[in-house]
C-alpha cells in the first residue's frame, strides 16, 4: 500500500497569525490527545470558552520514559485514547515561544477514568502543525471538513472545528492509491468530504472519496478510513 508521499503537513500561516494576537488568557492546564507511533502528535482538547478556545495540533518529542511507556502501552492494548496533561501555561504563549514543559501521560482520557502510565515527562514542541483561535463569527462549512496531518508512515485527519455546537474527532487514515503532491504547498491540507454533512462525524471504517482543497486547485483522492481514534461532542456543545 502506497503511503502519503508528503512527509509532513506544515503550519498554515494564516491560522497561526490569527491566534498570535495579544491575549488575555490566563494560565491553565491544556489537556491534549496523543496519536502516532513513528512520530508523536498532540491535539489540544478544546472548548468554546477562554482559555481553551483554540484548535492546536503539534508534533512533539517526549523524554524517554514517557515515550517508552506510551509506545509499550499502545503495543499491548486496544485503547485508542491516550492523553497528555501538561503543567500550567498560557497556550498561545507556549505556541509562539515553545519551551520544554513537564507533563503526565494517561492511557484513556485523564478526566474520565484514565490510568496514569508516565509522570514527570518532559515534552518538547518540534513543529506547530496547526493553530487557530475560535471566532464566534466564523461560518461553519456545509460539508465534512478535516485537517490532514502526519508523515510517510502514518496519516491522520482532525475535524476542523468552527462554531458551536461542534465536535472534535481524530481519525487514522491511509491513501491506498497514493498521492503525489498536495495543492497547498507548505500549508495545512484541508480535506473535504462532499458526501458528508459537517455536523456528522465519520464513524465507520472503509473507503471514502474526498478532495484536498488548495488555494488554486483541488485534488480528488480516495481515503481509507482505518479507525476513529477519538470523538467528543460534549465539550463543544455549548
Amino acid at each position: 500500500m502506497k503511503a502519503l508521499t508528503v512527509l509532513t503537513v506544515l503550519l498554515s500561516f494564516f491560522n497561526f497569525a490569527q491566534g498570535m494576537t495579544h491575549t488575555q488568557d490566563h494560565p491553565s492546564v491544556h489537556g491534549m490527545l496523543m496519536v502516532g507511533k513513528s512520530k508523536i502528535y498532540l491535539s489540544h482538547l478544546p472548548m468554546f470558552h477562554s482559555p481553551h478556545d483554540y484548535q492546536v495540533i503539534i508534533e512533539a518529542e517526549l523524554s524517554s520514559q514517557g515515550k517508552e511507556a506510551y509506545l509499550a502501552s499502545q503495543a499491548t492494548s486496544n485503547e485508542t485514547v491516550y492523553t497528555l496533561v501538561p503543567e500550567v501555561f498560557v497556550l498561545p504563549e507556549m505556541i509562539q515561544n515553545p519551551k520544554p514543559f513537564s507533563a503526565q501521560v494517561f492511557k484513556g482520557h485523564f478526566e474520565r477514568g484514565g490510568t496514569l502510565i508516565a509522570d514527570n515527562v518532559t515534552v518538547s514542541i518540534k513543529k506547530v502543525l496547526y493553530f487557530k483561535k475560535f471566532s464566534p463569527s466564523e461560518v461553519k462549512p456545509s460539508f465534512g471538513t478535516y485537517i490532514l496531518f502526519g508523515n510517510k508512515s502514518e496519516q491522520f485527519l482532525a475535524h476542523s472545528i468552527t462554531a458551536k455546537p461542534d465536535f472534535d474527532q481524530i481519525l487514522k487514515v491511509s491513501f491506498p492509491h497514493g498521492i503525489s503532491s498536495l495543492p497547498t504547498g507548505e500549508n495545512v491540507a484541508s480535506v473535504v468530504f462532499k458526501s458528508l454533512s459537517n455536523s456528522t462525524p465519520i464513524e465507520k471504517s472503509g473507503m471514502m472519496d474526498a478532495e484536498i482543497v488548495g488555494p488554486t486547485k483541488t485534488v480528488p483522492v480516495a481515503i481509507e478510513i482505518d479507525q476513529s481514534l477519538y470523538l467528543e461532542h460534549g465539550d463543544l456543545s455549548h
